[in-house]
């Protein structure tokens, strides 16, 4: 069964992760994945300076070793699913392989996002790495982890939003065509990510239309 992710923040869309995931490993960015699973247990990645081909011993060698934990590349991002060790263990062979080829991952700059229940756990097995450990955090453009961060998240969002459409109201009254083409191609653009990797509530997103309506 897997219990961790490792995954790049990055803006591109990862698939919803299996109901028996743990954690997830992934870089601290405006970013996100879309576990909505219970199951999930954490997130933690590094975020790296250089893009590293599939080929690459840096690439292959987790890859080949690796237990129960599956690996997500993206440019210069790193990510891996799985359980806790088995994470833990990639993070240790991307940190052995990936400096022979100028790719260093940093701890300082990752987030490992847990599950309710596995603090002590996360905190016995990455104690020492430096990576910093939450219950969720944003990820690829959306959000991973509990709930409530998720709430958060989202109301910061739509209060950006609303914020955008008043400004956009104020052009359209002499660039009509402007406003609509900002609207269409930007706002609506961010919406429809936003629906698909975080599945938000209609409620959640209330004031967006009833600013539209009205």
């Amino acid at each position: 069964a897997v219990q961790a992710v490792v995954a790049p923040v990055t803006e591109s869309v990862v698939p919803p992760i299996s109901p028996a995931v743990q954690a997830v490993v992934a870089p601290v960015t405006d970013s996100d994945v879309s576990p909505t699973s219970p199951a999930v247990q954490g997130v933690v990645a590094p975020l790296m300076d250089s893009v590293v081909p599939l080929t690459s011993p840096a690439v292959q060698e987790p890859r080949n070793k690796r237990s129960d934990c599956c690996q997500c590349w993206y440019a210069d991002d790193a990510s891996a699913v799985g359980r806790l060790a088995a994470v833990h263990r990639w993070w240790l062979m991307l940190k052995e392989f990936g400096p022979s080829i100028g790719y260093f991952p940093e701890p300082s700059k990752s987030q490992l996002v847990i599950k309710h229940g596995l603090e002590d756990t996360a905190h016995e097995i990455f104690g020492s790495s430096g990576i910093r450990i939450s219950r969720g955090h944003r990820f690829l453009g959306g959000y991973v982890g509990d709930s409530v961060g998720k709430r958060e998240f989202l109301a910061e969002k739509v209060s950006g939003w609303m914020k955008s459409i008043d400004i956009l109201a104020d052009v359209a009254t002499e660039f009509p065509q402007t406003a609509h083409s900002a609207m269409n191609r930007c706002l609506q653009a961010e919406w429809d990510y936003i629906l698909r990797v975080c599945n938000p509530h209609e409620s959640e997103l209330a004031p967006i239309r009833s600013m539209l309506v009205n």
